[in-house]
């Protein structure tokens, strides 16, 4: 852990401070000094035994290992929050909150983190800026949700490297450039949004060998490429390329795809027969 100036608890309540509450939603009102951050509103503590020490009841401390405040309302940056304080923490959802600015690369420092969700569904306030390449760092993350922010520029090939992620939601953004081959690699993922951005080039070969595919969302955006005459996602149930430029014809494989029940390629450039299947083609 890197030399701290201050305390968690002083480092949590800069941050506190620096917050408005615009709908007075009480979130952050057990804050306060004197009290321990694991008595508050939001976050949840773990006993652990520090490494080195040893394994009496007097050695266990208290670390803060989940923080939600989903649909607080909260206006606010990252700009106070340290996430080198929070090495154990596995848990963070800030969901549904007013934050705005940008994402810093120190959350590759959350090196435990299996959740992250920052999801915004309002006009007010958002993240921006690029999607850091240190999240790539999250080895052990499961669920990435990114969706309805500002996040612009390219989506970072590094995102490849969270082999255990199940669950991977950037939709509504301002992502550009192609996507990443690397995503190809995550051979769990089960959903995988990218809908509502500005993706270009076409889709990687390997995405359509997940297995594991439930939903695969890439609708609106302007991506150019046809549909390969075979796909692996034996477990899909929905997908949606609509809004794009996708050329050519639907291929007569999509029918074996016995989980599918609905398939967009709307407002394409599609040729061809739809093929007979009992897919509902949108």
């Amino acid at each position: 852990m890197p030399y701290q100036t201050i305390s968690l608890e002083d480092m949590l309540l800069q941050w506190r401070y620096s917050m408005y509450d615009p709908t007075s939603s009480g979130c952050l009102e057990t804050w306060i000094y004197d009290t321990s951050p694991c008595n508050w509103t939001g976050i949840t503590c773990s006993a652990m035994v520090p490494y080195g020490h040893g394994h009496g009841r007097s050695d266990v401390v208290q670390v803060v290992n989940n923080i939600s405040l989903a649909e607080c309302f909260l206006q606010g940056t990252f700009d106070i929050l340290e996430f080198p304080y929070l090495p154990e923490l596995s848990f963070l959802d800030l969901s549904s909150n007013y934050l705005s600015g940008s994402l810093p690369a120190s959350i590759g420092n959350l090196s435990k983190l299996n959740y992250l969700n920052l999801s915004h569904s309002s006009g007010v306030g958002s993240l921006s800026g690029h999607i850091p390449e240190t999240l790539g760092m999250l080895v052990y993350l499961q669920k990435l949700d990114l969706r309805g922010n500002k996040f612009s520029d390219l989506i970072p090939s590094s995102l490849g490297n969270l082999t255990g992620l199940d669950y991977m939601d950037l939709s509504s953004n301002s992502s550009s450039g192609h996507i990443p081959h690397e995503i190809g690699m995550i051979q769990g993922l089960t959903l995988f949004d990218l809908s509502s951005n500005s993706i270009d080039g076409s889709i990687p070969g390997i995405i359509w060998n997940l297995t594991r595919l439930v939903l695969l969302d890439l609708s609106s955006n302007r991506i150019v490429d046809s549909i390969p005459l075979r796909i692996s996602l034996t477990m899909l149930k929905s997908s949606d390329l609509s809004f794009n430029h996708i050329v050519g014809p639907i291929p007569p494989s999509i029918g074996n795809l016995r989980r599918l029940v609905s398939f967009g390629f709307a407002n394409n450039e599609i040729t061809g027969s739809i093929p007979v299947s009992k897919v509902r083609i949108v």
